[in-house]
C-alpha cells in the first residue's frame, strides 16, 4: 500500500469524492450545501478580520455582486494600495516581471 505525505495550508479543503460519477441523491445535495454554507462562513469571517467589519455586514455585502473602483476598494478595506506601474510592481515583490500572458484566462507570469 502506498501512503502519501503532503503540506497543505490552514484553509485548505480537499475532497474525497465518491465513485458515482458525481450522481447522487438528496442527501447528498444536503452535505454540499452544508460544506458551501461552511466555506462560504470561513470565507466571510476572514474578510470581516481583515477589513475590521462586522460578519453581518460582510454577509450582507455578499448577497450581490459589487464592482469596486480602485478607490473603493482600499476604502472597503480589501485592499490596502493600488500598485499602477511595472516598476512599482517589481519593487513591491522584489522580482523582475518581464512578460505577463494570458492562457485560458490564467495570467501565466516569467519572472526573471
Amino acid at each position: 500500500m502506498m501512503h502519501a505525505i503532503a503540506d497543505t495550508i490552514a484553509h485548505a479543503r480537499i475532497l474525497r469524492h465518491q465513485g458515482s460519477s458525481g450522481i447522487g441523491g438528496a442527501a447528498d445535495i444536503e452535505l454540499q450545501g452544508d460544506d458551501l454554507r461552511s466555506v462560504r462562513d470561513t470565507v466571510l469571517h476572514r474578510i470581516a478580520e481583515a477589513t475590521g467589519k462586522t460578519y453581518d455586514r460582510i454577509f450582507d455585502d455578499s448577497l450581490r455582486d459589487r464592482w469596486f473602483t480602485a478607490e473603493e476598494v482600499i476604502e472597503y478595506g480589501l485592499i490596502d494600495r493600488v500598485i499602477d506601474s511595472q516598476s512599482d510592481l517589481r519593487a513591491r515583490i522584489g522580482m523582475r516581471v518581464t512578460e505577463v500572458k494570458w492562457h485560458t484566462g490564467v495570467a501565466e507570469t516569467s519572472v526573471g
